[in-house]
């Protein structure tokens, strides 16, 4: 009887684990797109961890202006309101994709955009 109660109580474990989740694991919500700040690019995903989405657009939009102080193809090296971020970028022909990761603690913001870096004039 012992036996049966323990192969019980394990599978009903083994199915809450697959209904909650793993513990602490934490959800990012897909937000709204923000409208890119230049016209030679856009932005293609915001998600956000343990943070809004408004302050989701606030912080991509915060690393754009930091990254085109130096320059349309330049890089932020500084924090972003408070937020610490990696940039990956891929550079074809004329243009860039990027995707960058932005964290404060538990906070996280992760946006991708795509860059035309030899538009005519």
């Amino acid at each position: 009887m012992r036996w049966i109660i323990s192969v019980l109580t394990g599978g009903l474990v083994v199915a809450l684990l697959f209904v909650v989740g793993p513990v602490g694991a934490a959800h990012a919500d897909t937000c709204p797109v923000p409208t890119y700040p230049s016209p030679t690019g856009s932005y293609g995903e915001l998600k956000a961890t343990h943070v809004s989405c408004a302050k989701a657009a606030e912080i991509a939009q915060a690393f754009y202006s930091c990254r085109t102080k130096n320059g349309q193809t330049g890089r932020c090296v500084k924090k972003v309101k408070g937020y610490s971020c990696q940039e990956e970028r891929t550079t074809l022909s004329d243009f860039y994709a990027a995707v960058v990761t932005c964290q404060k603690n538990r906070k996280k913001v992760k946006l991708s955009y795509r860059e035309n870096f030899r538009v005519a004039a």
